[in-house]
């Protein structure tokens, strides 16, 4: 028993040390400059249509870098999606720069205009931007896209 608690002793005051050495969290917000996305494959299952498409463009503020996704979208036959891609974005954050890759889920209507909102969540982050662990919500409404979310780093 007292090996158990000098363990747990020892985990628990590792695990502060990690925490205490993060950046606090820090709210991020800004722009998508996003082009067209690209059909690079569909299929059609009862009333649904399936969707790869690839992307790319630029974020401004907060993260501001030019970035390429990949995913797939399921169409709907009322106008409605959801989709998943995969965000990859060589940016700068904080004076930092490096490659960050999201993953975002996402969801909205196609037509009369876009809507959507998508939940990008940091699986990976190198270089200048290592420890980068970021949730950000973008949201589009017809041609505006904007992000907000928060940040942080991990100690290296």
């Amino acid at each position: 028993m007292r090996k158990f608690a000098l363990l747990l002793s020892i985990v628990a005051a590792l695990a502060f040390t990690a925490a205490a050495g993060a950046t606090p969290p820090t709210d991020a917000s800004g722009s998508v400059i996003a082009g067209s996305a690209t059909i690079t494959g569909a299929r059609v299952a009862g009333p649904n249509t399936f969707q790869d498409f690839v992307r790319t463009g630029v974020f401004t503020g907060d993260f501001a870098g030019s970035f390429s996704e990949t995913g797939t979208r399921v169409v709907h036959s009322d106008g409605s999606f959801e989709d998943t891609h995969v965000v990859t974005c060589v940016c700068t954050v904080a004076g930092r720069s490096g490659t960050v890759i999201f993953m975002a889920v996402g969801k909205g209507t196609l037509s009369p205009v876009v809507n959507a909102e998508s939940d990008l969540n940091t699986i990976s982050a190198t270089g200048g931007l290592s420890g980068l662990h970021a949730l950000l919500e973008v949201v589009r409404v017809g041609s505006t896209v904007t992000y907000s979310g928060t940040y942080h780093f991990d100690p290296q």
